[in-house]
């Protein structure tokens, strides 16, 4: 626990000096600073973390809106926001067919996802892995054409 805790400390202090980060801090601070005025305390382990999570939250959102704008740029749909990813209406030229044993699929062109990783690197300085995931049972994928996938 000890070192846990020791680790903890550190990683706070990086976010606490990292540019980015550091408003979080500052914003912390002045709630933390309110919080005591009206009598009301909370242990700094629970605002460090709440001040973490606000910074951690809005750098993900910079990254969903550079995917939302890489996408909706080549003329996407995009039907569901979700908590790390969305899903986008399929566009019959940016498929590929995969086969998995005997059982045909249809699948995202990794090359998109590749570009969309190199645009977000791009606008946001986030060096991400992006992939899609299967929202279909097996089943579901053999019998039809389905046309919503998520990424994520």
């Amino acid at each position: 626990m000890k070192s846990l805790l020791r680790i903890n400390d550190k990683i706070v202090e990086k976010f606490k000096v990292h540019p980015v980060y550091r408003k979080a801090f500052d914003l912390k601070k002045r709630v933390v600073a309110q919080q005591k005025a009206a009598g009301v305390h909370r242990s700094e382990w629970k605002t460090d973390a709440s001040a973490i999570a606000w910074a951690v939250h809005t750098e993900e959102n910079r990254i969903m809106m550079a995917m939302l704008e890489f996408f909706q740029g080549l003329g996407w749909v995009i039907s569901v926001l979700m908590f790390d990813g969305f899903m986008v209406r399929r566009q019959s030229d940016s498929v590929v067919v995969c086969k998995e044993g005997n059982r045909k699929y249809k699948k995202m062109n990794p090359q998109l996802l590749r570009d969309c990783e190199a645009c977000i690197l791009e606008k946001t300085g986030y060096k991400i892995g992006l992939s899609e995931k299967d929202m279909l049972q097996s089943d579901e994928i053999e019998e039809g054409d389905h046309q919503v996938q998520s990424v994520k």
